[in-house]
């Protein structure tokens, strides 16, 4: 496979020319071997047809001389004869004469051509050509070596002219392509090339008119118009270069202009803190100081700027720099601040090290990376190492075990105004112009600078110089990256030049871990005064918006994120003013833990920040915070901010106030609901009782009339079976006694007695009585609890319960109502049993079962269904009766709507029917058509117990 995808890597690398010579040749030169191949098997196939035609025509002949002989059995003949035709012919392979049994009576020897492939031909042996029937056969085999040689020398002599013809064309071929393809293309080549690397003012034109002509013609426009836009971009840049000039000037001129009113403030402000105006209050010495402090604050941005343009346009003053003695002395004007952090520092210098360079911006450089090293680490090591890369230049490399730049930062530490921990953090102050600094002095220099961090872990710059002109500083780079590939720390790359990120902040991480619930305040405070907590870390930011709003309101004040939802735990607060670059946890990430949690309520939220780009306004917008405030601030307008938005807090948690009193409210009137319905059901529950008083008192008088009658039955059978048993004591008594003729009078007696009262009768007749009366008690009995159930008041309470048992004891309380008037049809199906109230449910049978009798009218029927369909329970309770007009059916369920005549119904019966479907989470439909009968169906979903 590697010499066929070498061979494959060799044809898509080659020169294009040479792919359409080689393309070209290759299909002319298989149009041409196809050609002679199909003219080749053409022949070939002539040839086999010739084969076959001397085979049968040799056949036949030989079958015509064949036949006397084999009549007069004279078989040597034939031996000669075959021997004979093998000879004579140069591709008869063998000859051989048959009987008509099958016997060979002669064949020839195999000829030289046997070994070669061969045909085989035969002709029958007719005494009669009429005659069917055969007295033997010749069969001839003929070799086919003669013709296949044929093929094949005309197969090599094809070759060879398709051969000579590939030559020949691809030389043709080549010399066309070379001329019009491959020099063409060759000066487009050249003139690409020129146009890539700066030349604009060559010609690219070609004499032909096709497809490279118009390519070359398209390369000229292009030429033609990189040309005007590199002269337009010459032109822009000279103007950016007067702007960049202006404003240098611009800044300088401002930087210097700041310093006139920044020296008043400054000096009078120490002057008065220093008592030279006289004794200042205790009160006013704070803002004072704050104000000294902030002004110097000021002054020093100023200074920075003015240093930052002046170094654009400094010449460089080169000079030989011994580098031990001057980085010890750059780490030694650090030593206070890193011993007062108690830092482990060292400095390690190859021994010698010199580098030629400019001492004043190498020494700014040094400074400005060990002033941030010693800021952003507060505990471990900071080290400072000068190594020589071969000869040709050296690396200068700081480390520290500060906190790292975060990764995604990175690629913009070197833009302008830009710092690496984000700008919505202000732990560590700064103007964010420092590494941009060092990034345009490092390039005066000709140099490089590397970096290398880990989050947590700390960061490595290195500088890499080059000892003279002539040195690549790409080169020295690289070497040196390659040889510190140091375990613990990824791998450095050059600093590379991206878009400044966009101003609105990234999403933000939740920091506060513990859950938080802002304490519980009344809508006003004691003193009438709402309460605003002020969160910032700077401390003047504080002062004057305390300043601002302590006259109306009481201030609390937080100095970071964290604090301020502490805080928002213990005191009560109407309103927070929030800044959004603080260290530890930003204003962005204290509004993500408030919009993450509605649920605390949290007081309205007003931003207080210098950020004004419109970004960073609707983001914090969208986190919940109700105002945006820029700084600095007008006194005028944060009062009438924070006066509005208290109002409204104030406003909004006194409807929430009356929302909670009408909740309340709606609660106790729902309560009152709940108990009515339950009043509203029993009284139902007994009016319908009461209707079906006189029928069940009928169901009851029709079995205690019987147990009557059979108890006085039993009475006389009783008194006859006492006076029975009574001769029976004096029979005994005679014959204990021995008296004869007593006895005889007594057995004379007894046998009257059982004749008279028909004792045998009595004792049959006994079990039935009392079975009768067994079963008229357990008839009243039955009713007695049926009436019992149904009429016990609702308690609410759920339990599973069988559908079909509920209707059956509903059949039994309503059956006096049901059986003059309808014939009842039960089709009862298999149910589950389901989490019901089936004392409420009998309530609904009752109430469709008694209207469904009083809609019959002389008499009718009733049809009683249930069945299973999925997860429901569906009930169908269907009559004869008049029907219900269409008009009345979508105020069937209304509460006090009734069709029958005034004082024979209350109106509540379908309404609470519907009511107590509704909170077993069914449905109940009616359908009815007058004159024919109304079919309620009742839908419940099957609920478990569990």
């Amino acid at each position: 496979m590697k010499p066929f995808r070498s061979l494959i890597d060799r044809w898509r690398n080659a020169p294009l020319s040479l792919k359409l010579i080689g393309t070209i040749s290759l299909f002319l030169a298989l149009v041409t071997l196809g050609n002679g191949l199909y003219i080749t098997l053409s022949e070939r196939q002539v040839l086999s047809e010739q084969l076959d035609a001397q085979g049968e025509s040799l056949a036949r002949a030989a079958s015509i001389f064949a036949l006397e002989p084999l009549l007069i059995r004279d078989y040597p003949i034939l031996e000669t004869f075959t021997e004979n035709m093998v000879q004579a012919k140069h591709n008869v392979d063998q000859v051989t004469v048959l009987r008509a049994d099958g016997k060979t009576v002669a064949t020839s020897r195999q000829s030289e051509a046997s070994q070669h492939r061969h045909r085989s031909y035969v002709a029958q042996i007719k005494a009669d050509p009429t005659d069917e029937r055969s007295i033997g056969q010749v069969e001839i085999i003929l070799s086919t070596y003669r013709s296949e040689q044929l093929v094949t020398e005309r197969l090599w002599t094809l070759g060879g002219i398709s051969l000579f013809t590939f030559l020949l064309l691809g030389l043709l071929i080549a010399w066309l392509i070379r001329n019009s393809v491959a020099r063409p293309l060759q000066s487009l080549k050249e003139n690409a090339l020129a146009l890539g690397r700066g030349d604009l003012e060559t010609a690219i034109v070609l004499p032909s008119r096709d497809e490279l002509g118009t390519l070359a013609n398209t390369l000229e426009v292009m030429r033609n118009g990189l040309k005007n836009s590199y002269s337009a971009i010459e032109k822009q840049n000279q103007e950016l270069k007067t702007l960049d000039r202006m404003k240098d000037e611009f800044l300088a001129r401002i930087s210097h202009e700041l310093n006139t009113p920044l020296n008043s403030i400054l000096g009078l402000s120490d002057a008065i803190g220093k008592g030279s105006y006289g004794e200042i209050d205790t009160a006013l010495r704070e803002p004072v100081t704050t104000i000294n402090q902030s002004g110097r604050r000021l002054k020093s941005l100023a200074e920075q700027l003015l240093s930052f343009n002046q170094q654009e346009g400094e010449e460089q003053q080169s000079q030989l720099i011994l580098l031990e003695p001057f980085l010890q002395g750059l780490l030694t004007h650090y030593k206070p601040q890193i011993e007062s952090k108690q830092l482990r520092h060292r400095c390690r210098v190859e021994p010698d090290l010199q580098l030629q360079s400019d001492t004043e911006l190498l020494g700014s450089i040094c400074n400005q990376l060990l002033d941030n090293a010693v800021k952003f680490t507060d505990d471990g090591d900071i080290e400072l190492v000068a190594e020589s890369i071969g000869t040709a230049g050296v690396a200068i490399s700081l480390t520290d075990t500060g906190i790292g730049i975060p990764e995604e930062n990175q690629s913009r530490i070197y833009d302008r105004f830009e710092q690496g921990f984000g700008y919505e953090n202000r732990r560590y102050e700064g103007a964010g112009i420092g590494l941009a600094m060092v990034k345009q002095r490092v390039e005066q220099i000709n140099g490089r600078i590397l970096l290398n961090s880990i989050p947590g872990t700390g960061s490595r710059f290195t500088l890499i110089l080059p000892q003279t002109g002539a040195a690549s500083v790409d080169d020295l780079a690289a070497e040196w990256l390659a040889n510190h590939q140091e375990s613990g720390w990824p791998s450095q790359q050059p600093t590379a030049e991206k878009p400044s990120r966009e101003t609105a902040p990234p999403p933000v991480n939740k920091t506060a871990e513990q859950i938080r619930t802002p304490a519980e305040k009344p809508p006003h405070q004691e003193d009438g005064r709402a309460t605003i907590l002020v969160v910032d870390d700077d401390r003047a930011n504080r002062m004057v918006a305390n300043a601002s709003l302590r006259k109306q309101y009481t201030i609390l004040e937080a100095e970071s994120g964290m604090q301020c939802l502490n805080q928002l735990e213990t005191e009560p607060v109407d309103l927070v003013l929030l800044d959004l670059m603080m260290p530890d946890m930003s204003g962005f990430e204290v509004l993500e833990e408030m919009k993450t949690h509605p649920e605390r309520r949290y007081p309205p939220v007003i931003v207080l920040s210098a950020l004004m780009d419109s970004k960073t306004i609707s983001h914090t917008l969208q986190l919940g915070a109700v105002d945006y405030l820029t700084k600095p601030f007008n006194r005028e307008e944060i009062l009438a901010r924070v006066h509005s938005q208290i109002l409204l807090a104030q406003r909004e948690l006194h409807l929430e106030h009356m929302v909670q009193q009408r909740t309340k409210q709606l609660q106790e009137s729902n309560l009152r609901l709940e108990e009515t319905f339950q009043q509203l059901l029993q009284s139902e529950k007994m009016a319908s009782i009461g209707q079906l008083a006189a029928g069940v008192a009928h169901e009851i008088n029709n079995p205690v009339g019987f147990i009557h009658s059979n108890l006085s039955t039993l009475s006389e059978y009783l008194d006859a079976i006492g006076t029975l048993l009574g001769n029976y004591k004096d029979l005994g008594q005679a014959v204990s006694e021995s008296d004869t003729q007593k006895v005889q009078l007594l057995l004379e007696q007894i046998d009257a007695l059982r004749t008279e009262a028909d004792i045998d009768f009595i004792l049959e007749d006994i079990p039935g009585l009392v079975a009768d009366t067994r079963e008229g008690t357990e008839r009243v009995k039955s009713i007695v609890q049926g009436m019992k159930a149904f009429s016990r008041a609702d308690d609410g309470e759920m339990a599973e319960a069988d559908i079909n048992a509920g209707i059956e004891a509903t059949l039994k309380v309503v059956w006096n109502e049901l059986k003059y008037k309808a014939e009842v049809h039960k089709s009862l199906g298999a149910l589950p049993k389901t989490f019901c109230n089936l004392n409420q449910l009998n309530q609904v049978f009752t109430n469709l079962l008694v209207n469904a009798a009083h809609a019959i009218g002389e008499h009718g029927e009733i049809d009683i269904r249930t069945q299973q369909v999925g997860d429901e329970i569906i009930i169908e309770i269907a009559d004869t009766g008049s029907g219900i007009e269409s008009k009345h059916i979508q105020s069937l369920f209304d509460p006090f709507f009734t069709t029958k005549p005034v004082g024979q119904g209350t109106g509540l019966g379908l309404y609470l029917s519907y009511e107590i479907i509704q909170k077993h989470r069914g449905s109940i439909d009616v359908q009815s058509e007058v004159g024919k009968g109304t079919r309620f169906t009742i839908r419940l979903p099957i609920v478990s117990a569990n």
